[in-house]
């Protein structure tokens, strides 16, 4: 190349690749958030995005001098939260943890023109033939009430599934008797006289499966009579 084209083109090339150079370098203003993704501080929580009311609900059982108070958080129909108040460390609230977020489901029925309800009259109750999600029944006829807790998963409009908590007096506990899941069968009726428990399952009008069981001691049972009109069978 010639000395006078060399000339040119070093004055002309050489400020833009100073200018970029130093344009490269030049430091750059951080993002105040931070590189990306953003981590949010501990204290943050996500917010839950629904279309549906928050409403706050209470409930409080007693039962075996145990007392469990606890305030049930809801983001439309779903449960968000369950912020026990009274009794968390208990026998007793280890079955209602056990029980998980589908024994505090919201029911339909509940006023969606509050924001808040108390639902212990409608959900807990001493009396299997009254109904409840909570209910406080002696199934072992040892002159202490378990605990019976409504499985709405498995329950639908024709059957209704409790799951059985057992209370032994002398550890203070309760254990989880397997009868309902052993037979497949959901509670009907307890027979505090002949110390019976009566499960079963309808189908529908013309089919179902019925089980009478006699409570002999603790959990031992005796099977008393069976019928099932699928099979058109019936055995005592």
């Amino acid at each position: 190349m010639k000395p006078a084209a060399r000339r040119i083109l070093y004055r002309i090339a050489l400020p833009g690749i100073v200018l970029t150079f130093f344009a490269c370098n030049e430091p750059r203003q951080k993002h105040p958030l931070g590189q990306w993704p953003v981590k949010p501080p501990k204290d943050v929580q996500y917010a839950s995005y629904t279309g549906g009311p928050a409403r706050a609900a209470r409930l409080s059982v007693a039962l075996n001098g145990e007392q469990w108070e606890a305030k049930l958080h809801y983001r439309g129909a779903e449960l968000d939260s369950v912020e026990v108040t009274q009794g968390g460390t208990g026998a007793l609230a280890t079955v209602l943890r056990q029980a998980g977020a589908d024994a505090f489901s919201l029911p339909a029925a509940l006023d969606d023109s509050t924001d808040s309800a108390d639902l212990t009259p409608q959900w807990v109750s001493r009396d299997f033939e009254e109904g409840g999600r909570l209910i406080a029944e002696d199934v072992t006829f040892d002159g202490h009430p378990d605990l019976l807790v409504f499985d709405p998963a498995k329950s639908g409009a024709s059957n209704q599934f409790y799951d059985l908590w057992v209370y032994e007096p002398v550890k203070k506990d309760y254990f989880r008797w397997e009868l309902p899941n052993r037979t497949g069968l959901g509670l009907w009726d307890i027979d505090r006289a002949k110390h019976t428990l009566t499960l079963g399952y309808r189908a529908n009008e013309d089919e179902q499966v019925v089980e009478v069981y006699k409570v002999v001691k603790d959990t031992a049972v005796k099977l008393l009579r069976k019928l099932d009109t699928r099979k058109g069978s019936e055995r005592f």
